[in-house]
């Protein structure tokens, strides 16, 4: 049986972990700046894309395709681009936009902790070359 995979800071929590309260005003104040880091934090290049989007009067539609992929890179597999849709369209509602923007955080946090991970092995193994 396998097992759901859901945001953990899920609609309606927008003042969890990583960020606080601290994300959810930067989200409502400047929901561009917001959308650029989130799409920095999950490792998307198309971070000026969301802001320029959203600055022009699409940012429904950039929080459709940015939760999709965080949801995507958290492995979140019950979360399509049209459950985003609907969220970004009720986000006055459930705060998605704080929820995207606080899961791209966690997704850099985890990434950012397996990488001395990473380099320690890859010191490991050149270290062996040389016995």
């Amino acid at each position: 049986m396998a097992t759901t995979v859901n945001f953990q800071n899920g609609p309606c929590q927008c003042c969890g972990d990583p960020g606080g309260c601290g994300t959810c005003c930067i989200t409502a104040c400047c929901p561009c700046y917001s959308f650029y880091k989130a799409a920095e934090d999950i490792g998307d290049d198309n971070g000026v894309l969301y802001c320029i989007g959203t600055l022009l009067g699409f940012g429904c539609c950039m929080l459709t395709v940015l939760g999709d992929k965080v949801a995507q890179e958290a492995n979140i597999t019950d979360h399509g681009i049209g459950k985003s849709a609907l969220c970004a369209c009720f986000e006055c509602c459930v705060c998605y936009s704080c929820a995207v923007a606080n899961e791209a955080a966690l997704i850099k946090i985890k990434k950012d902790a397996a990488v001395p991970a990473v380099a320690a092995v890859a010191e490991a193994e050149k270290m062996e070359d040389r016995a």
